[in-house]
Order: C-alpha cells, then structure tokens, then sequence
C-alpha cells in the first residue's frame, strides 16, 4: 500500500524508530490526537471503550507510534481495547525487529517502513534526497536508517543500526560480519530501493552532491538523485 502518493514517487530504503518511550507530561495530548485522528468526533460516543469502527491511513500514522510510545502507561483496563486498535491498524508495513549491540549501539528492538517520497519539481536543485527523506519519514514519527556509519552515525536526524559498512551495497549488507545480529530478518527491504546519506557528497557530481546511494545495479550501488526515475 502506497501511504505516500505522488504522481511521481521515489522510492527510499526503510525508515526506523527504536520501540518504546513515552513522556508521562505527553500523555493527555498524545491521547487527545489519537482520538482526533480515530473518532470523529472525539468522543466516546463515535468511539466505545475508546475503539474506533476501522483504523483508516489518518489513524494509523496517530494511533501505531501512540501504541509503541504510550503502552506501558496505558491503564491496565484500557490496554485490551488497545490492543484492538492495533489489530485494526496493523496492515500498514511496519516490521518489528530486534537488532544485538554492535559498534557502540546497544541491542535494541526498531520498527521499520519502506516509504515513497515524492520530488520537488519547483525548486529540484534545492532538495536533496536526504532532506526528502527527513521529510517522508517525520510523516511516520520515523527517522531515515542511516546507510553508512561515517556519513551519519552522529546524525540527529537519522537512525543508526549499528552496521559497519553500507546498507545500499548489497555484498555489505549480506555480509553478516559487518551486520549486527537479527539483521537476517529485514535485508532484504532494502533491495533496490536508495538510503540516506546525510550530507555525504561534496563533489561536483549532481548524482552524488543532492543524492542518495541505491541498491541499483542489484549486485552493487550508485548514486542517484531525486530527479531520476523511481528505482
């Protein structure tokens, strides 16, 4: 299911939050859009027990990183209607997995989502696939999995997985030595599609300056920009 339409879409590697976490001063705002984005109205009329009649696109993006953040803090009573909803809402790509400590990442488990993103043809010299990618995964609460360690190992604004060489280069990321364990399960979702680099580039070469890296050819990786056609 495309959650990101565009009439001209590039496709980028998964993005990725680490499970869990929720700020107890949060709690009634994050319970407030969950019911905004769930219930119309929000209200326990349009919603009984606080479980909606079907989980549209709206309430998922709200209500799934509500689920992971908040259900430690849920009221015992509640978290059976909880778990409904994420019954309800679960159809939407994500993949939990739980990845072993490695190059000074703990063991930790993180959900992932492939995304589409779509090409600024107003101003496509001024943005580059990274900030795109900022861009698709904020709409998830979800943050672009960094490719290589020294492009964005320290980047605020990316998720790094603890791997040792390339994502976007296939031989690396079936290289289990370079990868941290449980990666077996999610290599896979990176098959041709480009990850992020952060600010990595610095020539004068278009492709690599506003690019990103790309599973293309499938046996190795290239550069390519957000002008080029969906890999």
């Amino acid at each position: 299911m495309k959650l990101v339409v565009a009439l001209a879409a590039l496709a980028l590697g998964p993005c990725g939050v680490l499970s869990g976490g929720c700020a107890k001063k949060n709690w009634n705002t994050r319970t407030f859009e969950y019911m905004s984005a769930c219930c119309a109205p929000p209200s326990m009329i349009s919603c009984p027990n606080g479980v909606p009649k079907a989980c549209s696109e709206k309430c998922a993006l709200v209500f799934n990183p509500f689920y992971r953040d908040c259900y430690k803090q849920f009221p015992a009573s509640a978290r059976g209607n909880m778990d409904k909803v994420k019954g309800m809402c679960k159809a939407t790509g994500i993949i939990t997995v739980s990845l072993g400590a490695k190059n000074g990442q703990r063991a930790s488990a993180y959900e992932l989502r492939v995304v589409k993103l779509t090409q600024n043809k107003k101003r496509p010299n001024y943005s580059t696939y990274s900030s795109q990618m900022i861009r698709a995964c904020k709409k998830y609460n979800m943050k672009p999995v960094c490719d290589h360690p020294s492009y964005c190992k320290g980047d605020d604004q990316a998720l790094y997985l603890g791997q040792t060489n390339h994502i976007a280069y296939k031989p690396h990321r079936n290289n289990k030595n370079y990868m941290p364990t449980g990666w077996e399960r999610v290599s896979k979702m990176w098959d041709g599609l480009c990850s992020y680099t952060g600010t990595a580039g610095g020539t004068k070469d278009q492709n690599q300056k506003y690019g990103a890296l790309c599973n293309i050819p499938a046996t190795t990786h290239s550069w390519k920009n957000p002008q080029q056609a969906n890999p």
